[in-house]
C-alpha cells in the first residue's frame, strides 16, 4: 500500500495500519512532513519501489485502489 499525505495529521488510519503485518499489507507511508522522518513525496516513493510496482498487475491477487483529493492531480 502506498499511503501519502501532506501532513501527519492527515494520516487518519496510520496507527491501525501500522499494526497490520507486512505479510498481509506492505505499508509505504510518506508525507512532506512525516513524523520525524525525511520528507518524501508519494511519486518519489513509488519510483523507489518501481520494480515491485511494475510486477503487481501480473498477479491476480493484486487490488488497485486510487483515491485522493481532486487538487492532488495538479500537485497542490
Amino acid at each position: 500500500m502506498f499511503f501519502g499525505a501532506r501532513a501527519p495529521q492527515e494520516f487518519l488510519y496510520l496507527g491501525p495500519l501500522q499494526k497490520v503485518p507486512n505479510s498481509l499489507l506492505e505499508n509505504n507511508s510518506c508525507s512532506r512532513v512525516f513524523l520525524g522522518a525525511d520528507n518524501e513525496d508519494m511519486q518519489d516513493r513509488i519510483c523507489t519501489e518501481s520494480a515491485t510496482v511494475v510486477a503487481l498487475p501480473a498477479s491476480f491477487a493484486t487490488h488497485i485502489y486510487i483515491c485522493g483529493l481532486k487538487g492532488m492531480e495538479a500537485g497542490e
